[in-house]
């Protein structure tokens, strides 16, 4: 009988690299199953459209853009913002309305749905940009 301490070293190591990689495989089909079907164009809903002319709602998990008259939109971050911003139209195009605070002109939004985000600049010394997917929109007075 022949003792190799080598050996038993190795089939020890052999069996901790499994368990390892068994504990990274779980937790990455756990991680796959969670994450599956989750980009930013998979997400959004809304209607079919052609120009963002009658675009009345666009939102996403932390902001919501809905407008409030002609020209003017509203900006609430989450469901009891008490103090929620509101912007003006700057600019509108095709795919995206640009918008801009009415207490700051330095703050401004872009609701492109072209790309799919909304581009919310900061203003900060210097400015900042925050970039956002939109999860929903909806148009001619529909909620989203």
């Amino acid at each position: 009988m022949y003792f190799y301490p080598f050996e038993s070293v190795q089939i020890s190591e052999v069996g901790l690299v499994h368990r390892q990689i068994n504990r990274v495989l779980g937790a990455a089909s756990i991680l796959a199953i969670g994450l599956s079907g989750t980009s930013g164009f998979a997400q959004m809903r809304g209607p079919r459209i052609n120009n963002v002319r009658d675009v009345t709602c666009v939102a996403n998990w932390e902001r919501r853009f809905k407008v409030i008259s002609p020209g003017m939109w509203e900006m609430t971050m989450g469901p009891n913002d008490r103090n929620p911003f509101i912007f003006r139209e700057a600019n509108q195009c095709t795919g995206a309305i640009a918008l801009q605070a009415d207490h700051n002109r330095q703050l401004k939004s872009l609701l492109d749905l072209r790309t799919q985000q909304i581009t919310y600049t900061i203003p900060d010394n210097p400015p900042y940009d925050v970039y956002l997917d939109i999860q929903s929109f909806n148009i001619n007075g529909g909620g989203c």
